[in-house]
């Protein structure tokens, strides 16, 4: 089987299920039409036909990347198969799941505190300055905040994550209490968005800019077809402008090459895999590592979970906090072979579908929307699995719930308006 032929059946495949997708929903916004768009169209296919044609060396044959596109498609096949099965079995799992951790209530964060939301900011900024100090990039998170997230991340990991989920909760809680809509929705999104740019991320900016898109379809207007598939380049322009603004490409013809590291790493993982040999789930418990901090234990590896694989690839590239994309079920694959990587995307598939149809449910619940747009669409909360999102729920959810008191009016204990939380 050539390339091109492999290529072409993958598309042929992630075509098909979003348009399921969106037959089945009604909306183009659904786990299945963005992970076939996302996940699969740029994450896979383009990168794939990128390290194709345009890397000019390759230290692989045809038949390993024919191989990569196979098992990308062994991945699109178990995300794909929980949406063929019907029955509230599994809504009935996630309902408990939630309620178990007390997250369902639909009057968490109905109702603006101004104190609550200063706070938020003061976390992201308190986070902020953290992270500048002891990363020890300094001012240069405000001048080339690019540059610092690349060179000054390493050993300041949990702080640049609390930026993230600090800023993302104050956006949420901003958009559940005063539902904005039309210019007004565009001009708050546009200032998380600019608030997101000194992370030196493009993904922390794309994740806030798109909570604001389904917001509006949810919560706003429903966005038609022809809207959606209007936005969604403009959307792919944005992460080119961004890669172009931040100095990544010297053009935005050369951005769409953002896009290659990852079929053309994955690839160099497969050719190479005499190398590593099946782990058996070694490779998913050093993952486990994520948990401990550096500060705590500064012998913590630098490479663990899917970075084993960097390891051997590029050897140091991880303590420098440069490791090049690579798709996702490399670590499934690394465990378990391709066994692991049909389980792990059923699985995923499986979460994706549970949280979502919950949501449609539950649309006034705020957490249920947390946790759709975190399971279902796009990861909001960066480098949060999920003990780490329940955490933070259940921390943010007392903190929303909470109620402050005064002593104005000896009738009149409780701060006006937060009575109602």
């Amino acid at each position: 089987m050539s390339v091109e032929f492999s290529l072409w059946i993958l598309g042929f495949f992630a075509f098909v299920m979003a348009a399921y997708g969106i037959l089945r929903y009604r909306t183009p916004l659904n786990p299945l039409t963005i992970f076939m768009g996302y996940d699969i169209g740029l994450i896979t296919l383009l990168s794939g036909v990128i390290a194709y044609t345009m890397l000019p060396i390759k230290t692989y044959t045809q038949e390993d990347m024919v191989k990569t596109a196979m098992i990308s498609i062994v991945y699109l096949l178990g995300v794909s198969l929980p949406f063929f099965f019907s029955g509230s079995l599994t809504i009935k799992f996630f309902s408990f799941f939630m309620d178990f951790f007390r997250l369902r209530s639909t009057h968490i964060a109905t109702v603006f505190s101004s104190s609550k939301f200063i706070l938020l900011l003061f976390g992201v900024a308190g986070s902020f300055i953290a992270l500048a100090v002891v990363g020890g990039g300094g001012l240069l998170w405000l001048t080339n905040s690019r540059e610092a997230y690349i060179t000054y991340r390493a050993g300041a990991g949990p702080f640049f994550a609390l930026i993230q989920w600090f800023l993302t909760f104050a956006f949420i809680y901003y958009l559940w209490s005063n539902k904005p809509r039309g210019l007004k929705l565009l001009f708050v999104s546009g200032l998380f968005g600019i608030a997101a740019y000194f992370m030196g991320s493009k993904n922390n900016i794309i994740i806030l800019l798109f909570i604001g898109v389904v917001y509006y379809n949810f919560y706003v207007k429903r966005l038609s077809f022809i809207n959606f598939f209007l936005l969604m380049p403009l959307l792919l322009m944005a992460v080119f402008g961004l890669l172009f603004v931040q100095g990544s490409y010297a053009s935005l013809l050369e951005a769409p090459l953002y896009f290659q590291d990852y079929f053309d790493t994955t690839t160099q993982f497969i050719s190479r895999f005499d190398e590593f040999g099946f782990q058996y789930g070694q490779g998913w418990l050093s993952s486990l590592w994520f948990y401990v901090p550096r500060s705590i234990y500064p012998n913590k590896p630098y490479e663990y979970g899917i970075v084993l694989i960097h390891q051997v690839l590029f050897p140091g590239a991880a303590a420098l906090g440069n490791t090049p994309g690579i798709l996702l079920w490399a670590l499934d694959y690394l465990d378990f072979g391709v066994y692991g990587v049909f389980v792990a995307g059923f699985v995923k598939g499986l979460w994706q579908k549970m949280s979502y149809e919950y949501f449609l449910m539950n649309k006034d619940s705020f957490f249920a929307f947390v946790f759709m747009m975190q399971f279902s669409l796009l990861p909001i909360l960066t480098f949060a699995p999920l003990v780490f999102v329940i955490a933070l729920s259940i921390g943010f959810s007392i903190f929303f719930r909470l109620v402050w008191h005064r002593k104005s009016h000896p009738t009149q204990t409780i701060a006006k308006g937060e009575n109602r939380i």
